[in-house]
């Protein structure tokens, strides 16, 4: 499940503008916004993700650098909202999210879109900068999973909550250490590369939170948090936990994702 945190695609510019060594930056400031500002977040994901930014080092800093300066923040999960349906969900994917998805195939989850469409996309997509996450995390320049407060969500026990921290902790090293401003992907290798220094940090700089985040093997095999873990892509991911936090009573879908 470790590769259906984040999604790129040969057309969009993969980028996290950070500044390398820069500790401070993996913790943006809080702030908790209003519906109105997350609809606004939400309506802008083809304006503002995957936007170009420009290498400020080369990707042996960013390894050795990023990863052991790095400070943990957790953020809780969002309470669940049960306002979309599974047509919705997938419709938002195929719109905002999937690789041949556009602004205008977005439009009708923006301002001038309708309740409906409106609602489910802010129950879906958060700002990284938000106090609270959904379950889909946008970032500058892509989008991230959070499969972490999915675990928090499933499993409402002390230990779900330590594995959603832990696991959390793990995720945020690594895209600190490898999906900064000195990995701007503009092609299919990027992918490969990401995964490449993600390993790397994790024998290196990210080490300290491997052991820890194993906690998520077992939630995957036979606990309480199994949903989250299913699938091997980012679609997959997205069709798992989306619906933990979104998907309206009675619809089904969230059952058919399962199977």
């Amino acid at each position: 499940m470790r590769a259906a945190l984040t999604i790129t695609t040969a057309a969009m510019l993969f980028a996290l503008a950070s500044a390398c060594g820069d500790a401070t930056s993996a913790t943006p400031p809080t702030d908790a916004g209003t519906p109105a500002n997350d609809a606004a977040v939400a309506s802008d994901v083809r304006d503002e993700l995957f936007a170009d930014a420009a290498p400020s080092c080369d990707g042996a800093c960013c390894v050795a650098c990023n990863a052991a300066c790095f400070t943990p923040s957790y953020k809780s999960a969002n309470a669940p909202r049960p306002v979309c349906s599974q047509a919705l969900i997938d419709e938002y994917y195929a719109g905002c999210l999937a690789p041949l998805s556009t602004q205008q195939t977005c439009a009708p989850f923006g301002n001038q879109g309708d309740a409906a469409h409106r609602a489910c996309a802010t129950c879906i997509a958060t700002p990284d900068t938000a106090a609270t996450l959904g379950p889909v995390v946008t970032h500058p320049g892509f989008v991230a999973l959070n499969l972490a407060g999915c675990i928090e969500r499933e499993d409402p026990s002390a230990a779900g909550l330590s594995c959603a921290q832990a696991y959390s902790a793990l995720e945020a090293c690594e895209e600190y250490a490898c999906t900064g401003s000195c990995f701007v992907c503009t092609d299919d290798t990027c992918d490969a590369r990401v995964a490449a220094c993600r390993r790397n940090v994790d024998e290196a700089g990210c080490n300290r939170f491997v052991t820890p985040a194993t906690c998520a093997t077992a939630e995957g095999d036979s606990g309480p948090a199994a949903q989250c873990l299913r699938g091997q892509s980012f679609k997959e991911g997205y069709d798992a936990i989306v619906p933990v936090f979104c998907l309206a009573p009675g619809d089904g879908g969230r059952d058919a994702a399962a199977d």
